[in-house]
């Protein structure tokens, strides 16, 4: 019967590979500690067992961190989205939007900042654009050839849509962008800004018990101090048994 600890991310477990984790991956990592400290005889063996055994549970630890946290995220976004589990594979970088059907309101929430900020510059861009193109005295030729195509193909929309309102002058086209196109791309960014400060806050309200968290801790530390000694020790093995030699 396996031997695990009651925070079940099996962090304090008595064996050092648990049946949901993969054996190859800690063979490759006990291999390459072999050829790295190149132990001669039993004891020497036995350290570097342990020092892949240490390696091998502060990933443990580092999962059970990442466990825990997505598990407090999740309460908390919980009563926005109830199905949360395709989100956090999402922010996990595990699939797609489409891939996991996420909703829009859920692909902004986890769309990386750097992404967001992306947008939020795009649409700044975009609306300095649209004041030079307001203030412009160009003619409706020119400005046809200034104006981004986005923006001249919503205003040849807008003409087919409502002649009598529009026409194919440059004040017309001036009047269409700065009473419509501003507007949109002024309330375009404001979402974009808010979204990316309620997304802040959110995450930052994902805060782990702190019990929790001085385990993790603690844990950490004595992994830290045991690799510690048993890298000193091995190296003093290695370095009396030249003297010997």
């Amino acid at each position: 019967m396996t031997s695990t600890n009651a925070l079940t991310h099996g962090i304090l477990s008595a064996y050092s590979v648990l049946p949901w984790e993969n054996p190859d991956d800690f063979r490759h990592i006990h291999k390459a500690l072999l050829a790295e400290y190149d132990p001669k005889g039993m004891t020497e063996r036995h350290l570097v067992d342990e020092l892949a055994d240490i390696i091998w549970r502060k990933r443990r630890l580092q999962r059970a961190g990442l466990s825990l946290h997505q598990e407090t995220l999740s309460k908390i976004l919980h009563p926005i989205f109830p199905d949360t589990a395709p989100m956090l594979a999402a922010m996990a970088g595990v699939g797609t939007a489409k891939s996991l059907k996420i909703s829009p309101l859920e692909e902004w929430f986890y769309t990386p900042n750097e992404d967001r900020n992306a947008d939020i510059a795009e649409t700044m861009a975009s609306i300095d654009h649209i004041n030079t193109l307001i203030k412009s005295t160009a003619s409706y030729a020119t400005l046809k050839k200034q104006a981004h195509p986005d923006i001249w193909e919503h205003w040849q929309e807008h003409l087919s849509e409502d002649p009598e309102c529009y026409q194919k002058t440059a004040l017309s086209f001036q009047m269409f962008i700065r009473d419509i196109c501003l507007p949109m791309y002024q309330n375009y960014l404001a979402n974009l800004q808010a979204q990316s400060v309620i997304r802040q806050h959110i995450l930052q309200s994902a805060s782990l018990p702190t019990d929790k968290i001085n385990t993790l801790s603690r844990y950490e530390t004595h992994l830290d101090r045991k690799f510690e000694r048993t890298v000193a020790m091995l190296i003093k093995l290695a370095e009396m048994r030249k003297i010997l030699e």
